[in-house]
């Protein structure tokens, strides 16, 4: 038993070493010459390319082959290496042409991977998290309030390098015109990337335009259009020139108080031959040193000083002096004004207190304001086909003729109704064609 279960691991690794060994990295040819093999597929469509232009020097021929290029064919380890067929005598000569070739071998070569035209090549980079994009939507301008906005809604989520960014609930972060257009717009919207990978490149990269309105806008939902920063909506983000970067930090406050003593005091002292010094000293924090000393030797003063002078004393003394010194700082906040006594009260604005009407009147004011805006008045503007005739069926049966009507009375209770909901399905089917225009 223990015999056969030796052979058993003995055959499990032989097995796997065979595996190992018979595994071989990706090997590419063309098939009109398959004995040369080359690491790629391109290397292998250059070379086979250039052995063609030797032979034909060779042999004195005429043609060439140039421009080789690699495209993938149809079988997954197939390619063809495409070229372009010239003549040395006739310039105006150029025929495209193609051979076919293949990929043996099991795997790339490690740290690397098979591409679109089956070359082995460093992996991709691995997608960020919170990388921006600035991407543009385009849209028609419309005007409500004297103010005028781009109908438009984010691009995202959009394939940008091979990395996904945005996931179309993006705000508008500015809004401009289209330059030439007079009813053309477009928004810009920071598209964030999401740390997964795609495939492709899209999507329009944001920018600057004319202006929107006259005026900035006042209200916070409204995007911005200054042409100056296209990043004025996205708070955290500046213009970077071609789109919108995370702003740098400012490092924090590096202010402080600066308390204490700016110098200390040298300490007075009067000299018996007739000199006096006098050694005060200020702090820049509020508070003044003063220290008293006095000089036990006596001695003259050859040119006589006064205090602060910058002349010396012959006179010869010893003086000791002390001095303590503190230092406090402050600082005055002063913001608006307040209120007080009847300032303070309750203002009314205008039409307070007025009539506010019962529910039967706001209603059909509301109902009249609707009626007036100009989708309810095209609504109420489609005329509806009428007359006619519900068609009756009549069937002559044993001398006597049954008619089939019952139809006509059942149309007749629900057609209102179905013709007032098929009314409100249209509407909403227009509105959503112009907003998504």
């Amino acid at each position: 038993m223990r015999f056969l279960y030796s052979a058993c691991l003995l055959w499990l690794a032989s097995f796997a070493l065979v595996s190992t060994a018979s595994a071989a990295n990706y090997q590419w040819y063309i098939h009109a010459q398959p004995s040369y093999v080359y690491g790629s597929a391109s290397a292998a469509c250059s070379a086979y390319i250039e052995r063609r232009n030797q032979a034909a020097i060779a042999s004195g021929s005429v043609y060439r082959w140039s421009s080789p290029s690699v495209t993938a064919a149809s079988h997954p380890t197939q390619f063809y290496c495409k070229t372009a067929k010239t003549s040395t005598i006739n310039p105006s000569y150029n025929v495209p042409e193609q051979s076919l070739g293949s990929r043996d071998g099991d795997a790339c070569p490690a740290g690397t991977v098979p591409n679109s035209t089956l070359e082995c090549v460093p992996p991709p980079e691995p997608c960020a998290t919170g990388t921006p994009f600035l991407a543009r939507s385009s849209g028609p301008i419309a005007e409500a309030g004297g103010r005028s906005f781009v109908i438009a809604g984010s691009p995202g989520p959009l394939c940008v390098n091979n990395c996904t960014h945005g996931d179309g609930t993006e705000r508008q972060t500015s809004c401009y015109r289209t330059p030439g257009e007079t009813n053309q717009g477009f928004c810009n919207y920071v598209l964030l990337s999401n740390g997964q990978a795609c495939n492709g490149n899209e999507g329009v990269p944001g920018g600057a335009g004319d202006p929107l309105n006259d005026s900035p806008p006042t209200d916070p939902d409204e995007p911005p259009s200054d042409p100056d920063d296209p990043c004025g909506g996205m708070p955290g983000y500046v213009w970077s020139g071609t789109t919108c970067v995370k702003a740098p930090d400012d490092g924090g406050d590096g202010g402080g108080d600066d308390g204490g003593d700016s110098g200390g005091d040298t300490g007075g002292g009067s000299d018996s031959g007739g000199g006096s010094d006098s050694g005060g000293g200020s702090d820049s924090g509020g508070g003044s040193d003063s220290g008293g000393g006095s000089d036990s030797g006596g001695g003259s003063d050859s040119g006589g000083s006064t205090g602060g002078s910058n002349g010396g004393s012959t006179g010869g003394g010893n003086g000791s002096g002390n001095g303590e010194g503190e230092g406090d700082g402050s600082g005055d906040a002063s913001g608006g004004e307040g209120c007080s006594g009847d300032s303070c009260g309750f203002i009314e604005p205008d039409g307070y207190g007025d009539d506010v009407g019962t529910v039967q009147s706001n209603l059909e004011r509301f109902y009249n304001g609707v009626m007036q805006s100009p989708i309810a008045q095209a609504v109420t503007g489609i005329q509806m086909p009428s007359g006619g005739a519900c068609p009756v069926g009549n069937i002559p049966l044993f001398n006597t003729t049954i008619t089939f009507d019952s139809h006509c009375d059942l149309w007749a209770q629900v057609s209102p109704l179905l013709s007032l909901v098929m009314l409100g399905v249209w509407c909403l089917l227009g509105i959503r064609i112009v907003l998504s225009a």
